[in-house]
């Protein structure tokens, strides 16, 4: 079942569980835009129907699906009806990351190190948090349905067939991102790459989240993100950069 509106979250569960709610519009804007809200992200673990789980603050374009239990599924991605063909995402953030302090119990361990998924992703307890952000435009003829009990369902748009242009990074790759500063807001502009432009696309995808392992049941609960003031370019100065 589809929703009708541009952006969602997959914390809704959150509320039905009666804990905080994770994804938010906040007060806290950036000096000089024109908004009066940003979008605020965090990750919390808590104890769930008796079990303990970790929750991810994320934000997306798409739509929430149904709750199962302690899981979801979520949708992501909507129609374009254009053939747009943005160069570069900007944006404002702030973003403070944690040290993973929940890895999912299911993951396998070895002393400190654990695996993570069946694709056996390294983690080890107290390293930091990574946040992720991509952009995308695909072929699809419908949104990717997520299912967080079903691995087999979990999206990664670097991979992903039918992905025309990305544009990805995250806080490991991207130095950047992370300052000393985390009280200031500061400009990320994410270049966007096609590997076949003549092809119109069908779906946008475009997702933040402050902790990327969050489809694991992984990652640090003081880990947060402020979002606001995000655009595409669609042009380039002399120099061939995003203007």
């Amino acid at each position: 079942v589809y929703g009708t509106g541009l952006w969602d979250t997959g914390n809704h569960a959150t509320g039905t569980l009666d804990l905080e709610n994770l994804t938010y519009a906040s007060n806290d804007v950036r000096p000089g835009s024109t908004g009066t809200k940003s979008a605020y992200l965090h990750s919390i673990k808590a104890s769930v129907m008796g079990v303990g789980k970790f929750a991810a603050g994320n934000l997306f374009v798409g739509n929430y699906g149904r709750t199962l239990g302690t899981n979801a599924t979520v949708y992501f991605g909507r129609p374009v009806s254009e053939n747009i063909k943005p160069v570069a995402l900007r944006f404002k953030v702030k973003y403070s990351r944690g040290g993973i302090n929940y890895i999912n119990s299911k993951s396998a361990s070895t002393g400190t190190e654990y695996h993570i998924g069946s694709k056996q992703i390294k983690i080890v307890g107290g390293q930091p948090d990574v946040a992720k952000v991509f952009f995308c435009l695909t072929d699809w003829a419908a949104p990717h349905c997520v299912n967080s009990a079903d691995e087999k369902t979990f999206f990664d748009p670097r991979t992903a067939q039918g992905v025309l242009g990305l544009g990805y990074f995250d806080s490991d790759s991207c130095p950047e991102m992370v300052v000393e500063r985390t009280d200031e807001w500061h400009t990320m502009t994410l270049p966007v790459e096609y590997s076949n432009p003549e092809v119109v696309a069908s779906q946008l995808l475009l997702t933040f989240t402050c902790s990327g392992y969050g489809d694991y049941f992984t990652g640090s609960s003081e880990s947060w993100m402020y979002v606001d003031d995000i655009e595409l370019l669609f042009d380039l100065d002399e120099n061939n950069q995003p203007k």
